[in-house]
């Protein structure tokens, strides 16, 4: 799952953004010109993205964090096991409720791992998308500028 984010990711800073002076004149041909109005598109998708890609980020984290608490957990279950037969009615009883405690974190750890999933499967075609449709585009210079300028006016 990593690798295909990452893979994204890569295409993404690969793009060209806008063409530069000077640029080889038979790849700037068989590349799109955009439109400023294409432009505010694209930038608007790259944006989401970006946000979406934080989400993904935030899931996997998430999801690893408790990943390693469940591993903790059922450590330590396995040395109370080995105790079980040794033990009184009592602590028994204690086992069993932190067994199912332990049920519950791992139901809600795979829980969050198919959203984590769902959240980069999402990411993921929408990288796609937006490959499919502003990638391959080549943003003229003033077209950018007068987007930022557009931006940092509040519009």
């Amino acid at each position: 799952m990593k690798e295909k984010l990452l893979i994204c990711v890569l295409a993404l800073l690969a793009a060209p953004a806008y063409s530069v002076p000077g640029a080889n004149s038979e790849r700037e041909r068989a590349l799109k010109h955009a439109t400023r109005e294409q432009l505010r598109v694209c930038d608007l998708a790259e944006s989401q993205l970006k946000r979406q890609q934080q989400e993904v980020n935030q899931a996997i984290a998430a999801n690893t964090m408790l990943r390693n608490q469940i591993r903790v957990a059922q450590a330590q279950l396995d040395e109370s096991q080995k105790q079980l037969n040794t033990m009184d009615g009592d602590a028994v009883l204690d086992f069993h409720a932190k067994e199912s405690a332990h049920q519950r974190l791992v139901a809600e750890y795979q829980e969050q791992a198919r959203q984590a999933q769902a959240a980069s499967e999402a990411y993921n075609k929408a990288a796609d998308d937006y490959n499919q449709g502003c990638a391959q585009m080549v943003f003229r210079l003033e077209d950018r500028k007068a987007l930022q300028r557009e931006r940092a006016a509040g519009k």
